[in-house]
C-alpha cells in the first residue's frame, strides 16, 4: 500500500543530520532529505543494499543546499558522493542501471571549489521565470505567442527605464495592470 506523505509530518521533523542551513527554504523539497526518518520504519531490513544506497546518497544532499560551504565540507562532500556512488554499483538490483547522469555528481564538489555553492547558479530562478513567460503566453490566446512574449518584455524593460527602476527582475509590470492590449 502506497501512503502520501503528510507536507506537516515532512515540516515538524528535524533535518537529517540536523543542520541549519540544509534545505533552505524548508518545502516539500526536503523530503529526500528526511526520507530515512520517514520510511525506515517501512524497510524490513535496513541493512539491504538498495536501502543502504539510497541513504548514502540523502546523506549528501544537505550539504548540496547548504548557502555556504567550507573547504572541510567540500572535501566531505566528494567523499560522500564517492561512497554512496561506490553502493549504488555494488547493488545487485542496479545492475546496469548507473548512468552519465549518475557520473556528473563526481564533479559536484570541483564545481562548488571552483564556483561557490550550488544556490549560486542553480537553475530554480530560471524555472520560476518560465512560470512568469507560460502566464504572458497563456494570455496571449495562443495567437502570435512569441510576439506577444517579446512585446511584454519590451513594453516592461521600457517601463521600468522610463520609471528610472532597476534592471532586476522584480517590478515587472503584470498583466492585470492594464498596460497591456
Amino acid at each position: 500500500m502506497i501512503h502520501a506523505l503528510n507536507p506537516a509530518l515532512i515540516h515538524a521533523l528535524p533535518c537529517m543530520p540536523p543542520h541549519d542551513s540544509c534545505c533552505e527554504p524548508c518545502s516539500d523539497s526536503r523530503a529526500p532529505c528526511c526520507s530515512p526518518q520517514l520510511f525506515a520504519h517501512l524497510i524490513p531490513d535496513e541493512s539491504e543494499a538498495v536501502w543502504k544506497s539510497w541513504c548514502e546518497h540523502v546523506e549528501y544532499l544537505p550539504l548540496l543546499t547548504q548557502k555556504n560551504i567550507t573547504p572541510l565540507e567540500v572535501v566531505a562532500l566528494d567523499k560522500k558522493i564517492f561512497d554512496a556512488t561506490e553502493t549504488f554499483v555494488g547493488v545487485p538490483q542496479f545492475k546496469n542501471l548507473f548512468k552519465p547522469k549518475h557520473h556528473f555528481a563526481a564533479h559536484v564538489s570541483v564545481n562548488i571549489e571552483r564556483m561557490g555553492p550550488l544556490r549560486e547558479y542553480w537553475c530554480y530562478s530560471y524555472e520560476g521565470f518560465h512560470q512568469r513567460v507560460k502566464h504572458i503566453a497563456r494570455n496571449s490566446n495562443w495567437q502570435i505567442v512569441s510576439k506577444r512574449i517579446a512585446r511584454f518584455f519590451v513594453y516592461s524593460s521600457a517601463l521600468r527605464w522610463a520609471a528610472g527602476m532597476s534592471g532586476s527582475a522584480q517590478g515587472y509590470p503584470t498583466l492585470r495592470e492594464g498596460l497591456f492590449f
